[in-house]
């Protein structure tokens, strides 16, 4: 199955990934010969484009569209309560019941906003904290003009700094890249990012906890594959991560080899682009710049 990501010519945050049925016609024949209809030398591929964008369809020219609603309000109030009773086996206070309602409204049926808010509020036991989030300026975050869900944005901005440095970290993995726990924390650990402050614990121990906080605080999410040892950041939590860090980390593109920002001081870069970046090192170090090059292996 083969990845493909359709940007749209008058934004490039508007993208959708698409999944094609095989590589080639021949390929097909041969790996799907009972899946696909073949008329002749006709062969029927059938491509479908995950957007949140509606420009996106039109974009790509589809025939048919399918819009998923959001979720009704109970199913809303019980998923954000999951996360944020989640210890709780009796009915919350009243008066956090009341907040939360309000709080859910603002998060508009989306489910990431939802989880990752009430992950949020799990960590506050105060009804002046409650209202605190409920009262931020930080709901007016225009979504056009960012593509920044004010939610995710305001459980980033009570993350602890030493979770911001680390979470902002990850903006270097590709969209829909599934990392493993050990490997991340070794990245951090060389990066200095894990405070050690009591010496009876050991870096990998700070950052084993550094990462379960984030994955409590659903930062993270776990992978849906099979073996489900790996984890994945949501692509919207990417886009805030990108938000957040500004040019200091950057993911090279297809199209950005020639386009690195000279305020950046560390990058990522696929295998598959490897070739785009030869005389690129020496070109940087001519310009001063420090950087930090990752391989991602997609």
């Amino acid at each position: 199955m083969t990845k493909l990501v359709a940007k749209s010519c008058k934004d490039d945050r508007q993208k959708a990934m698409t999944q094609l049925v095989a590589k080639s016609c021949e390929d097909a024949r041969q790996k799907y010969p009972k899946r696909i209809e073949i008329y002749g030398d006709i062969l029927e591929f059938h491509v479908k484009v995950i957007t949140r964008d509606k420009k996106v369809a039109s974009i790509v020219g589809s025939n048919k569209t399918h819009c998923l609603v959001l979720l009704q309000d109970d199913h809303c109030w019980r998923l954000f309560a999951k996360h944020a009773f989640q210890d709780d086996s009796h009915q919350p206070n009243p008066d956090f019941k009341e907040i939360g309602t309000k709080i859910v409204e603002k998060c508009k049926g989306l489910p990431l906003a939802l989880t990752t808010i009430g992950s949020l509020l799990h960590q506050k036991s105060s009804i002046s904290e409650w209202e605190g989030i409920f009262k931020s300026e930080i709901w007016e975050f225009s979504e056009e003009d960012s593509s920044i869900v004010p939610a995710l944005a305001l459980s980033y901005h009570h993350l602890p700094s030493h979770l911001k440095r680390c979470f902002a970290y990850c903006v270097l993995f590709p969209k829909d890249y599934r990392f493993d726990k050990e490997g991340l924390i070794q990245l951090w650990m060389a990066e200095n990012f894990l405070q050690c402050h009591q010496q009876s614990r050991s870096p990998e121990e700070v950052g084993e906890q550094y990462f379960n906080d984030l994955l409590s605080r659903s930062f993270f999410q776990q992978s849906s594959s099979i073996k489900r040892t790996h984890f994945v950041m949501h692509d919207l939590l990417n886009d805030l991560a990108k938000y957040v860090c500004g040019d200091i980390y950057f993911r090279l593109e297809d199209d950005q080899a020639k386009n690195i920002p000279k305020t950046t001081r560390h990058f990522s870069v696929a295998t598959y682009m490897l070739n785009a970046l030869m005389g690129l090192e020496l070109y940087t170090m001519q310009k001063g710049y420090a950087h930090l090059c990752h391989q991602v292996r997609k």
